[in-house]
Formats: structure tokens, sequence, C-alpha cells
């Protein structure tokens, strides 16, 4: 009887192993900028829930930021 498996070498499992971890750090660093992403959105998130705003006070600084992004942006652009 002859053996049907197919032999390999070690080159062809090196290569394997290598495949293998580029694909875990890959996944491992995606994962990581995902977390990252949505823990800002929490930390943001609870910033805002530390102390109740009247919906007037919150409208204003709603206002103020526009006007503060829209000034920036002014800047940046050379105008």
């Amino acid at each position: 009887m002859q053996d049907t498996k197919k032999k390999t070498s070690p080159k062809d499992k090196a290569e394997v192993n290598t495949n293998k971890e580029d694909f875990v750090n890959t996944y491992n660093e995606n994962m990581l900028k995902l977390f990252k992403a949505n823990s800002v959105g929490i930390i943001s998130e609870i910033r805002k829930r530390q102390s109740y705003l009247k919906p007037s006070t919150k409208r204003k600084q709603k206002i103020q930021a526009a006007r503060r992004r829209k000034n920036k942006s002014f800047r940046n652009s050379g105008r």
C-alpha cells in the first residue's frame, strides 16, 4: 500500500505559519482600531451625561460649537 498523503516540505509549513500569523496580527490591529473608535464615542457620551443640562443650555452650546467649527474651517482654508 502506498501513502496517499501529500508530503510537505518545511518551507511549505513555514509559509502557512507566517500567513496565519499575518492574519492574526491584521485581525488584532483591526479590532484595536474598532475598539478605539468605539471607546471615543463612549467617553464623550459619559462626559455629556455627567450632569443634567437644560434643553436651552444644550441648544446654546450646540450653536456655539457650530460657530467654533465654522471659524476653524475658515482659518484652515486660508480665507
